[in-house]
């Protein structure tokens, strides 16, 4: 399906659902599942008719992404069901391409490479918005490194931009640790003439592997993001024929009588032929229960992730074309 021109807001979701659904579908799933949340959430799909099109599309898409999950991987398919499981795994999977980039900066081998990365790990950390309440333990851990990604993201395109090595630079760490050593003295780690830089994750360790880190695989690297950072988911069998018994005992039948002639009755009236009202009528009455099945389909899907309200909304606009309101 080609993304409609004003569905932009989706489009890194769908993006990043396309590149990773051959290895990693569970992860791909979700990011289509939290795309057609956005929509739904922001009533997109009554704006225009191609979006409805496409959202329909798209949650179609989705259940058949989750019964293939369900047949492939058990452990997959329980993983999607479970909130907490899934929020582990799009966290664990989004914080470990975040320390590419970490581990590039600290080591001073940034490249245009290292830009992407953060962009398609700002990408995973948005998607798990899908799980608010397990998402509130760890918003402000999230803010900072949101902070982080988007600084030195900036830095090192403006460096490019200027021809300039994006690794002819000193970061706050290395600028205090200068300082102590020509004082011959520690120096303060809040030291107010410091670039003041949100910390990285928790999980986050550069450049040795923590014991801590997160235990999900870094994926192959992701195709190129843009360059700024602005552009920011049988009929039942039929019935056996009864055949009626043969006379078991053999026993003649007894004769059959036939039935007076009865006089020939008049045929009935035949129906008059459909007038252009009437077929307008049934034309529109297809419409409005295909309308209805519509929105029946979202607030499914709706409450697929409860979204209760979505689905209240959606429910009652069904009503409403049903009493022709």
């Amino acid at each position: 399906m080609s993304l409609p021109p004003d569905l932009k807001l989706i489009a890194p979701f769908i993006k990043r659902s396309t590149e990773l659904t051959a290895v990693q579908p569970t992860v791909a799933y979700l990011c289509k599942l939290y795309a057609a949340e956005l929509i739904l959430n922001n009533q997109l799909h009554l704006k225009a008719k191609d979006i409805e099109t496409y959202a329909l599309g798209l949650l179609d898409e989705i259940e058949k992404d989750k019964l293939a999950l369900k047949e492939t991987s058990e452990k997959s398919y329980n993983l999607i069901n479970d909130p907490e499981s899934s929020f582990k795994l799009v966290w664990g999977f989004a914080t470990s391409i975040f320390n590419r980039s970490f581990n590039e900066i600290a080591n001073h081998t940034a490249s245009k490479k290292t830009v992407d990365n953060f962009k398609a790990a700002l990408d995973f950390y948005q998607v798990l918005n899908l799980w608010p309440e397990q998402l509130d333990s760890r918003r402000e851990e999230l803010e900072k490194s949101k902070k982080y990604a988007k600084f030195h993201s900036m830095r090192i395109l403006k460096a490019l931009k200027n021809n300039q090595d994006p690794n002819d630079y000193v970061t706050p760490e290395e600028e205090r640790e200068v300082g102590s050593w020509s004082q011959d003295q520690p120096q303060d780690d809040d030291d107010d003439d410091a670039v003041s830089l949100p910390e990285p994750p928790s999980e986050i360790r550069s450049p040795e592997k923590s014991e801590h880190a997160s235990p999900v695989a870094s994926p192959p690297l992701l195709p190129s993001a843009p360059d700024s950072l602005d552009e920011s988911l049988n009929l039942p069998a039929a019935p056996a024929i009864i055949k009626e018994e043969p006379n078991k005992l053999g026993m003649p039948k007894a004769p059959v009588k036939l039935p007076k002639p009865s006089p020939p009755q008049a045929k009935a009236p035949e129906h008059p032929p459909l007038s252009k009202e009437d077929i307008s009528e049934m034309i529109k009455t297809d419409e409005v229960i295909s309308q209805a099945q519509k929105r029946a389909k979202f607030a499914i899907s709706a409450l697929n992730y409860e979204d209760v309200e979505t689905a209240i909304k959606e429910l009652q606009q069904a009503l409403e074309l049903l009493q022709g309101k």
